[in-house]
């Protein structure tokens, strides 16, 4: 008694640290505790240390209390319900187990569960319906390591399980993964072949899929022909001995935990065509096109099929002309499934060839084993030539851009032909460069050759256009042979059109055509050269050459020398545009306009120069103005109004006086009032007048 109540005081030690917040642990955690625990922690009082004692317990704590529980354990079912244990559940197999403070339950030291809960009496946790005393807990408040009957399924995976001292039930997460499943499986059935003839033997070969405790029996295949066969092996061989078609399969079959199944999938299903074993056969396969030599000997070949025990004995050859008529016939006696013979004939004519095949089967021919043919009259010779330009017969070309001239002769004639003379001349402001045989000299190619009968030769001639001319130019090549009467035989030519190069150009002066500029101060003229042809254009000259009163200080481009700017543009592509610039200035005034023209040359572009275009500046008349000259004391002076200079000049004209003119003229008579009053008007006059003269002629 003194040994249960100190088991009691520490386990409610235990679960007391564990309610007020962990300040007690369990000084033995990893103990298993297998004594029985008869304190009022305990769902079933005194706990049950067999499988047979918890089923008894269980059943006679629901009916009676004759073991010594209270009134209170008679809550057992609804406790074991409420962690999801029947009594059902009860019946069968425990192991020997433990659960753990930590959530954890082993058997044998493997752990089978994680994250355990518990139902415990008298502390603070989850309701149980049906029970005032026990709520679910984690086995955090447990007071040790509890020893534990345990449930596993057939795959040791944990079910539940009864803590054995005390009779607490016990749910957690199952840590045992579930075995593999057995995988058996039929793939595929393969035949060499789907199509054969009666008597003809096929080879079946089936692939399965056997792992994870499944492994193959045996092989049932059925040939679809009404045979069955059952093989150890996954290949086996079968002769069909009838014509059908024939839909054949295989059904492996395996053991897989003792038992025997089967695999019976569309994959390993195929469907063999068995053809009849045909009859034997006998035809006349072709007559060859009758091979002509020396104009009258005429080749004859013919080729015959026989199978399936068929046979040949002999070929009948026959020339008939264009009315029907036979001219020749021969017998060429062979069993070959070819033959071959020769006639002669004279007579120029359509004639057409035959052959008989004689067979077992009897005379096979058609229009297969038929040829027409045709004896020529006796050898004319004959030449032709034909000429284009870039694959045409007239094409246009750009000045200095290589094209190419196409000869095409053909032996026309029935006859081989020696020593055939080709030549072409080139028109005027054309250039041949180079050929692809024979000779240039003096711009004229030749060359000689020999043509086979039926014969035709290429060759090409690169030429280019030197400067541009308006109209066409067309070119004749011709060909001769010796043994063709007439001289030359033949000949042909091709056109050529130049296209056209054009050049312009612009010139403006601070962008516009005409501008008032000052004297010494710099302003630039704009040029822009154009390629407004259809061609490229090389070495393009540009020229301008500064008018008198004009004095150009740089360029852009090119160079300034001697009053004059030139510049040579090396290459300017169809369409494309030069810009230039030319600063200058008017050193000094000089009356009107100047006109300054700059002018553009192209080697390729008929006219000297071939455009010009000009900008107009002027430099306004300067300003005048009347001084005193102090050095000196002159006045009146006029000076332009720009030289003005404060240290030279005076606008006052009294800084010219040689004395200080009196405070207080003089008294005078009334008359000499007026005649002086006078006197000062008609010199004011004269003044006025001399100054208007003199802006007239300095503006003239």
């Amino acid at each position: 008694m003194q040994i249960r109540n100190i088991k009691l005081w520490a386990i409610s030690l235990s679960v007391l640290a564990t309610i007020t917040g962990g300040w007690f642990i369990h000084a033995d955690a990893a103990t298993i505790d297998k004594s029985r625990d008869c304190d009022n922690f305990a769902v079933i009082k005194c706990g049950t240390m067999t499988a047979a004692e918890l089923r008894t317990e269980y059943d006679s704590l629901n009916v009676n209390k004759s073991n010594g529980s209270t009134a209170k354990q008679s809550d057992i079912p609804a406790i074991f319900t409420a962690l999801g244990i029947k009594r059902a559940d009860l019946n069968g197999d425990f192991v020997k187990g433990a659960v753990y403070q930590d959530g954890t339950v082993k058997v044998g030291g493997k752990t089978v569960a994680k994250n355990a809960k518990t139902a415990i009496r008298n502390v603070s946790g989850t309701a149980i319906s049906g029970s005032s005393t026990a709520k679910i807990v984690s086995t955090s408040k447990m007071g040790s390591a509890q020893e534990a009957l345990v449930r596993l399924n057939d795959k040791g995976q944990f079910v539940f399980a009864v803590m054995t001292p005390c009779g607490n039930p016990v749910s957690a997460e199952n840590t045992v993964p579930e075995p593999p499943k057995p995988v058996y499986e039929c793939t595929s059935l393969t035949p060499s072949t789907n199509k054969i003839e009666e008597g003809e033997t096929v080879k079946f070969t089936t692939k399965v899929v056997a792992k994870d405790g499944a492994k193959v029996k045996d092989y049932q295949f059925d040939f679809g022909d009404g045979t069955k066969e059952t093989s150890a092996n996954a290949s086996i061989s079968h002769k069909y001995t009838k014509a059908g078609t024939f839909t054949a399969k295989v059904i492996p079959r395996f053991t897989v935990d003792g038992k025997t199944v089967s695999s019976d999938k569309a994959a390993c299903r195929t469907t063999i065509t068995v053809k009849a074993k045909p009859a034997p056969t006998a035809k006349c396969e072709s007559l060859a096109q009758p091979v002509i030599t020396n104009r009258t000997n005429v080749a004859l070949k013919a080729t015959a099929n026989v199978t399936n025990g068929a046979t040949i004995s002999s070929y009948v050859f026959t020339i008939v002309d264009a009315s029907g008529k036979q001219v020749a016939t021969k017998t060429v006696t062979t069993t070959n499934t070819s033959a071959s013979t020769n006639f002669t004939v004279q007579n120029a004519g359509t004639y057409t060839a035959k052959v008989v095949v004689k067979t077992s089967l009897g005379e096979k021919s058609g229009t297969q084993c038929e040829q027409k043919f045709t004896i020529k009259e006796a050898d004319k010779p004959g030449v032709s030539i034909e000429k284009t330009v870039n694959g045409v017969k007239e094409d246009v070309v750009t000045i200095d851009q290589p094209f190419t001239y196409e000869l095409l002769v053909k032996n026309t004639g029935n006859t081989d032909l020696k020593a055939v003379k080709i030549e072409d001349k080139a028109p005027e402001g054309v250039t041949f460069q180079k050929a692809s045989a024979g000779t240039i000299s003096n711009n004229v190619w030749t060359h000689t050759i020999d043509l086979k009968k039926g014969a035709e030769v290429k060759f090409t001639i690169t030429a280019v256009v030197t400067k541009h001319f308006e109209d066409g130019r067309k070119n004749t090549a011709c060909v001769d042979a010796p043994a063709i009467p007439g001289k030359p035989d033949d000949c042909d030519d091709a056109k050529i059109k130049v296209k056209k190069p054009g050049i312009n150009i612009t010139k403006k002066v601070e962008g516009v055509d005409h501008k008032a500029v000052e004297t010494n101060v710099e302003f630039t003229y704009q040029i822009r050269v154009t390629n407004s042809g259809q061609t490229d254009l090389k070495n393009v000259v540009v020229t301008d050459n500064a008018e008198a009163g004009v004095t150009f200080i740089r360029a852009s481009h090119g160079t300034v020398q001697d009053r004059s700017w030139t510049y040579t543009i090396p290459e300017l592509k169809q369409g494309a545009h030069m810009d230039f610039t030319i600063t200058a200035k008017v050193p000094e005034y000089k009356a009107g306009a100047i006109k300054n023209t700059v002018c553009v040359d192209a080697p390729s572009v008929p006219g000297d120069p071939d455009d010009c275009d000009d900008a107009t500046v002027e430099v306004p008349a300067p300003e005048k103005m009347i001084v005193c000259v102090l050095d000196g004391k002159k006045y009146p002076v006029t000076i332009d109004k720009g030289d003005f200079d404060e240290d030279l000049h005076s606008e006052d004209p009294a800084d010219c006086d040689e004395e200080e003119v009196p405070p207080v003229l003089p008294e005078t008579g009334a008359a000499d009032t007026i005649l002086g009053a006078l006197g000062i008007g008609a010199l004011t006059t004269s003044l006025l007048a001399y100054l208007a003269s003199r802006r007239d002629s300095l503006i003239g």
